[in-house]
């Protein structure tokens, strides 16, 4: 799945927890356990990631901001 915001990559976080805990509950496979738990560690990666770039955006837009503030006051 291709993830492009905060939105889209908590759904997938969410559709690979989902999907994981039924593969693990019909599962006592060691190795089909220790691939679940690194998709879920995948998506929750890709949540953070997205999370850090959206705080990014917002304090380079207060950046902008406080800068043409500055720009019309002088």
């Amino acid at each position: 799945m291709k993830c492009n915001d905060i939105r889209s990559a908590l759904k997938w976080l969410l559709s690979t927890i989902i999907v994981e805990i039924a593969t693990l509950i019909n599962s006592n496979d060691t190795f089909i356990i220790a691939i679940n738990a690194f998709h879920i560690v995948i998506a929750l990666a890709n949540l953070l990631m997205y999370t850090y770039y959206e705080i990014e955006a917002m304090h380079r837009d207060q950046e902008l901001e406080d800068l043409k503030r500055q720009h019309n006051r002088g």
